[in-house]
């Protein structure tokens, strides 16, 4: 929420280091800037906002204020976010959404909808087809078992965790799939997810899917910066190197369904 450029003057006069570190400093105050300002958006408190909208001056202020009144109350009330237990394996996700035989799962063979069976269980990986690092790999096993190829030492240890949120049910007898007749998954648009951008209600959106990440604001390691992307697409956010390998895993529980 302030404009003003650092002067080439000082980089020259070696304020701020080498040529390049100065760069850098400024992108970093831009990005503060940018998710407090967000942060006083959220919380609709004209104090906050007014100080937030005095540029640098009014940042520094701001930063001093949350360190020195909201440091002591966060560290005593904000809870640890909840993570799968480490005894748990990484593809285990309890009772199963429904049942489909071998033969309903390779009617889903294009790049249109490509589901894929690893283990006994079934994924759904459309949404993925566009950003798998292996490409047109991805196809070789559609709509059939690709446990071999997905364990190939061409996937990182990650790759349960980045698979997991394209989980849809098990492998099944027609029996069992004919006993689960099929949840239907709710489609959200882009407009609706965007009214949803407040600390009363917050959703996002990562890969196509929208998350209710409203019980999560108070644990989130980041603070305030969840709400960079409020109401909006967080992809991009979401795979930064900030976040661990487990991100997946605790976003999860918070799915409510797809974009249209």
């Amino acid at each position: 929420f302030f404009s003003s450029s650092i002067p080439q003057s000082s980089y020259d006069q070696g304020n701020f280091g080498t040529e390049g570190e100065g760069p850098r400093l400024e992108k970093k105050i831009s990005d503060t800037s940018m998710a407090i300002a967000n942060f006083a958006k959220v919380m609709e408190d004209p104090f906050i906002v007014q100080i937030a909208s005095t540029g640098l001056l009014g940042t520094v202020i701001l930063l001093i204020l949350l360190k020195v009144f909201g440091g002591a109350k966060k560290a005593a009330t904000v809870p640890e976010p909840i993570l799968p237990s480490k005894s748990v394996r990484k593809n285990d996700f309890g009772a199963p959404k429904k049942y489909f035989t071998k033969e309903e799962v390779a009617k889903h063979n294009s790049r249109n909808d490509l589901w894929l069976i690893i283990e006994n269980k079934v994924y759904d990986v459309t949404a993925y087809v566009e950003k798998h690092p292996g490409g047109d790999a991805i196809f070789n096993n559609a709509g059939a078992d690709s446990t071999a190829g997905f364990k190939g030492d061409q996937h990182p240890d990650t790759v349960w965790s980045a698979i997991r949120p394209y989980y849809i049910g098990e492998l099944g007898t027609d029996a069992q799939a004919a006993a689960t007749p099929a949840k239907e998954v709710k489609k959200y648009s882009a407009a609706e997810v965007a009214e949803h951008n407040t600390k009363q209600s917050l959703w996002i959106i990562v890969d196509q899917k929208v998350y209710d990440v409203t019980p999560y604001i108070s644990s989130h390691p980041g603070g305030f910066a969840i709400f960079n992307y409020a109401g909006s697409d967080s992809t991009a956010g979401f795979k930064g190197e900030q976040h661990p390998d487990n991100v997946w895993e605790v976003l999860a529980p918070f799915y409510i369904g797809d974009l249209e």
